[in-house]
């Protein structure tokens, strides 16, 4: 099940929500050329403040000015720079994800209003995340892939094998130390009928290789997490931007965005 806060903006230049013809995706035809229109950037500060997370109404509008200016001068750049703004603002994902029974539905609700009160806070065109549960150890479906931008794995009582093997699928190949996915909350949960609960937290989390929190901590976690998880898209936006082939006049407006991206203009 998938739930979803808030309805999605169209795409930048009106252009629909679809990834088609960008790289990393395959359905249907390219997307529209960027709109011709827009005047050049001549003075590289003219979008400086350009905020990717929060005040999302105005970078919303400025980056739009921004592709309208890469398409009006080299409509090939124009068209990628659309592909790679679509990816940054495509909608994030939280997956819940534990074997049956052990999420309970008061910790999913907090979750999701915690998420909910992030989308609102953000305002403007940026989508609340999607919230999705992954039951593990299922005899009925495939395991899971634990891929998506925040990870909450609930933990019930103790860490149960199937557990670690989703954690050792599921590992991020791009976390900077092994073993510190920063998309990744664990909670121990079901721990009333236990001698121990402190040594229960100890023990899961020595299994795991990483802190163990208690499900009152989650939701607060998993906002963190969102917040880490857009810094990730705007750095790869700036990777995106930067290579782009494209042809003078356009690469100066590619640059100037590149400097309001970095905070460097």
């Amino acid at each position: 099940m998938t739930t979803v806060f808030s309805q999605g903006a169209p795409g930048f230049l009106g252009v629909p929500r679809d990834f088609s013809g960008c790289p990393g995706f395959s359905r249907g035809a390219p997307p529209r050329a960027a709109a011709v229109g827009g005047p050049l950037c001549q003075n590289r500060r003219r979008h400086t403040g350009v905020v990717m997370v929060g005040d999302a109404g105005a970078a919303h509008a400025r980056w739009r000015q921004i592709v309208e200016d890469i398409g009006r001068f080299d409509a090939g750049a124009g068209r990628q720079a659309q592909c790679a703004l679509e990816r940054h603002d495509a909608p994030l994902r939280v997956q819940i994800a534990g074997r049956g029974g052990a999420v309970r539905p008061t910790l999913r609700t907090a979750v999701e209003s915690a998420v909910a009160t992030v989308a609102h806070v953000e305002a403007a065109h940026v989508e609340a995340a999607h919230v999705e549960a992954a039951e593990l150890d299922s005899p009925d479906r495939p395991e899971p892939v634990l891929d998506a931008d925040v990870v909450l794995l609930v933990l019930a009582a103790r860490a149960h094998p199937a557990d670690l093997a989703a954690l050792a699928r599921s590992a991020d190949p791009a976390a900077p130390v092994p073993g510190r996915d920063e998309r990744l909350v664990v909670v121990l949960d079901r721990t009333e009928g236990l001698d121990d609960a402190d040594a229960a937290f100890a023990r899961a989390a020595a299994q795991v290789r990483r802190p163990v929190l208690a499900p009152g901590s989650a939701p607060a976690a998993v906002a963190d997490r969102l917040g880490s998880a857009r810094r990730r898209r705007a750095a790869a936006l700036a990777r995106d931007l930067a290579g782009i082939a494209a042809g003078p006049r356009a690469r100066d407006v590619i640059e100037a965005a590149l400097d309001d991206l970095l905070g460097t203009a």
